[in-house]
């Protein structure tokens, strides 16, 4: 619910700065050349939409622009190739901010999933750490606690013995899994240092 109404907001925010835009450049005077670049001022708006709301709003940009130039410019005008150059670059301008626009909503995407997946990793490791690695540490160290018992058998040591092997065994599973798990992710690490590089 949240978001829709943030989306809303935002679309609406962009409208008003396409309208107010476009009124500027039919009041502007045809000799002063680059207003038509302030429509990409809407791409940033959009920037946190979806790619076909970036598209839809950098479409609608190129319609005012082009409708500003046929329906607004005067027939008599001395420079007349400027004005077509002058739309030409807005709207390539335009469309440079959205490509933009679209990459940038493209990585923030791919970084947040990568993000997501590296906290499934640590949440992995712990669980292994907590429930796999310790119960075997734990019989070890009880299994040697039990070894300082000067009343042992040759059977109790037996059996000790092969208790303890059997922990290890478990213990080197479990480490081994660990690593597996690590190694598995080892580029989401990376990929999170670059977006904590690319934020400071």
């Amino acid at each position: 619910m949240i978001t829709s109404v943030q989306n809303s907001r935002r679309l609406m925010l962009a409208g008003i700065c396409l309208l107010l835009v476009c009124i500027l450049d039919y009041l502007t005077p045809l000799h002063i050349g680059g207003i038509g670049i302030f429509y990409m001022a809407s791409i940033p708006i959009v920037m946190n939409e979806s790619k076909k709301t970036i598209i839809y709003i950098a479409a609608l940009a190129t319609v005012l622009i082009i409708s500003n130039y046929i329906y607004f410019s005067p027939a008599s005008f001395d420079s007349v190739w400027i004005l077509p150059i002058n739309r030409i670059i807005s709207v390539l301008g335009l469309w440079v901010a959205a490509i933009i626009g679209i990459n940038y909503k493209h990585l923030q995407n791919k970084l947040s999933n990568q993000r997501a997946a590296y906290t499934q990793t640590l949440n992995d490791v712990i669980f292994i750490n907590s429930h796999k690695v310790r119960n075997p540490v734990t019989n070890i160290v009880k299994i040697a606690e039990l070894m300082d018992d000067e009343h042992l058998t040759a059977q109790n040591i037996k059996e000790m013995v092969f208790y303890l092997r059997k922990s290890a065994e478990d213990l080197d599973i479990a480490t081994r899994e660990m690593t597996d798990t690590i190694c598995k992710e080892e580029n989401n690490h990376d990929i999170l240092s670059l977006s904590l590089y690319l934020r400071n």
